[in-house]
């Protein structure tokens, strides 16, 4: 049966499953140690979302609460979805959800990137009512 939780802690492979889907992403991610999955699981601005199926994690996005000076703002990172499980819908759930739990703790906007060969991940997003923003992004690797 498939499950939408926040992830509360790490219980088994939990870790080694969150870095394969990570890596659907990103090909090049390292493993995180399991202490700064922990962290991140244990720090209130962060929302680890996870879906799953039975034990396995399927699914999975990241909010990063914000506190501005105006504003409870959030960015949405790591919105993947295991590619045996697309098109059933839970993408779709997955982002349902954390917007419901952004909109009880507060924050006010939810922002997110995404890469425009993304077509159908771009569909979804407007369907669900985000909008495309004209901005440059700028990264500094150090």
């Amino acid at each position: 049966m498939v499950q939408i939780e926040e992830l509360g802690e790490l219980r088994g492979d939990d870790l080694a499953q969150l870095t394969a889907l990570t890596r659907d992403l990103h090909e090049d991610t390292r493993t995180p140690a399991r202490e700064e999955v922990e962290r991140i699981v244990n720090d209130p601005n962060i929302i680890l979302t996870v879906v799953r199926d039975g034990e396995r994690i399927i699914g999975m996005a990241t909010l990063y609460i914000i506190q501005k000076l105006a504003l409870r703002s959030s960015l949405l990172e790591e919105v993947i979805v295991d590619a045996s499980y697309r098109g059933q819908g839970l993408g779709r759930r997955l982002i349902e959800e954390v917007i419901a739990v952004a909109k009880q703790r507060g924050v006010e906007s939810i922002s997110l990137t995404s890469r425009s060969e993304r077509a159908v991940a771009n569909k979804l997003y407007q369907s669900l009512g985000f909008q495309k923003k004209e901005t440059n992004v700028y990264r500094l690797s150090i």
